[in-house]
């Protein structure tokens, strides 16, 4: 029997341990953007699942499940529903790499004078995360896009701050690995992933953490 363990490293706001949610707002509802949908006991249970998830923005409530949703979508009046939102990291970005790309992940595209100018745009677009810059151009992308050598182009990042969540014995991440280092115990896999623009949760077991991208699915191991 492997014993694993799992953590999440989170997007943090200046000056916070953990990226907040908004307050809860009772009887209205996110109309579509649907990503996914998880159990709760309560709206306010759906706050760490949309931190979790780099697609998610906000949420909404019923009958003991959260819809995560992505995007910005209308929200309207509806008896018996909660919703919230993800607040947005309010961190720089980082420094400019030269002679890169991300790949796909495109959400939007605005002119620039330079690739430090695409910051503001994507600090102020709630989804975005990191851009590529060329030709006078600024591509906004979502998630954790993988960053390849492309001359003439140039990348950068939202910086906020990061820090990690409770550890969670007895379970395992599916797929999506990135790289394993060595570790002592599940604690000593947060510095990594930290360090890790593209990591966003980790398994440990056997004295390996095992980081991870995006949102793979958290499994209960026997």
């Amino acid at each position: 029997m492997k014993l694993v363990s799992t953590g999440l490293s989170i997007l943090a706001l200046a000056g916070h341990a953990l990226a907040g949610c908004s307050a809860i707002t009772a009887n209205t509802d996110f109309v579509d953007n649907d990503i996914a949908s998880v159990p709760a006991t309560s709206a306010a249970d759906c706050c760490a699942p949309c931190q979790a998830n780099p697609d998610c923005t906000v949420f909404s409530y019923a009958n003991g499940v959260c819809y995560l949703k992505s995007g910005s979508p209308a929200r309207v009046a509806k008896n018996g529903v909660s919703t919230g939102s993800k607040a947005i990291a309010t961190g720089s970005c980082s420094a400019i790499t030269p002679d890169t790309d991300y790949q796909d992940n495109d959400l939007a595209s605005v002119t620039a004078a330079s690739a430090a100018a695409c910051c503001a745009p994507c600090q102020n677009t709630a989804t975005c995360t990191t851009f590529a810059f060329s030709d006078g151009v600024c591509y906004l992308k979502f998630g954790s896009p993988k960053r390849i050598p492309k001359a003439g182009v140039s990348t950068g990042a939202i910086d906020a701050g990061r820090t990690c969540g409770a550890i969670t014995d007895g379970t395992d991440y599916k797929g999506n690995d990135l790289t394993s280092v060595a570790g002592k115990t599940a604690a000593d896999c947060c510095a990594p992933c930290q360090a890790n623009d593209q990591c966003t949760v980790f398994a440990f077991a056997n004295g390996a953490c095992y980081l991870k991208y995006g949102s793979p699915q958290r499994i209960s191991m026997p």
